[in-house]
């Protein structure tokens, strides 16, 4: 009986697969030719991008460069570049979530500008004003063509570069950190990995389509040298508590792990304390 349940389960996954392929095809010219059916159902679930961005960095009281990175793909990321107030050559990537894009997370950027770091924060493939389809693997490349910007625009060293990652974002950012050379690293409700968390919400079809390997945040922090901070809501639904403190126990020292009090996943900025400031400053500057 389990045998044809996950027969016929296979069956419905690829006929989906199909007219999911056949939709982007038709929604978009610039699809990438090697991007698989099986990348594109798991983005279709995990991502929820937004084109219009609603608010800028001057409506936090902060100043700000837009940015453009022109892709290997012809497609585009927009972004901004927010200086700190005082000269430094300490540079923060702010990795941001699945959904939304860099409009939403302004609250938590104007919270983070207070550890006194120059800023970049640009939109994913497909999400705000940025060109392409949003998929894992282009995500990773984006992630790699925001560190050459700072590498050859701005003339960072990779020891003055640290990586925020929110959510996704996190994931993403300790992916990053396996392929390039970073100062430090804040994880900020991140989960253990794509696998575990997709097994955690019950997705349907799960075993069949996400690979373990894939944005396997607790092996990848188990393999860096670099001043890690996990930090976490107090009471986060999205993303359980559990992998922030699996992800601590797999990682190298220095690390350090943070609960920010009262916070959820989505409002966590709102909660953010002088003390949290200040750890992230520890680790940073």
């Amino acid at each position: 009986m389990k045998i044809k349940i996950k027969f016929i389960a296979l069956f419905i996954l690829t006929i989906f697969l199909i007219l999911l392929s056949l939709n982007t095809f038709k929604a978009s010219a610039k699809t990438d030719s090697e991007t698989t059916l099986k990348d594109r159902f798991i983005s279709y679930c995990l991502f929820a991008p937004d084109k219009k961005i609603k608010e800028s960095p001057s409506e936090y009281g902060l100043k700000y460069e837009e940015v453009q990175i022109n892709l290997k793909n012809n497609n585009k990321l927009f972004g901004w570049y927010i200086p700190a107030d005082k000269k430094t050559d300490k540079h923060i990537i702010y990795l941001h979530g699945s959904k939304g894009n860099i409009g939403l997370y302004l609250g938590g950027i104007k919270e983070l500008h207070k550890v006194g770091t120059n800023i970049l924060i640009l939109d994913y493939e497909g999400f705000g004003r940025s060109t392409g389809n949003e998929t894992i693997a282009n995500t990773i490349n984006d992630s790699i063509a925001m560190y050459n910007y700072l590498i050859k625009e701005k003339h960072a060293n990779p020891k003055n570069i640290s990586l925020f990652g929110y959510s996704y974002g996190g994931a993403l950012a300790a992916e990053l950190a396996r392929k390039k050379e970073f100062h430090a690293l804040v994880l900020e409700s991140t989960f253990s990995s794509l696998f575990e968390i997709a097994i955690a919400k019950h997705y349907p079809l799960v075993e069949f389509i996400i690979s373990e390997n894939i944005l396997n945040t607790k092996e990848n922090v188990r393999n860096l040298k670099i001043p890690i901070l996990f930090a976490y809501a107090e009471n986060d639904k999205i993303i359980p508590t559990s992998n922030s403190k699996k992800l601590f126990e797999a990682a190298n020292k220095p690390k350090y792990i943070y609960e920010i009090k009262d916070a959820e996943h989505h409002n966590i900025f709102k909660f953010v304390t002088p003390e949290y400031v200040n750890l992230i400053k520890k680790i940073i500057l």
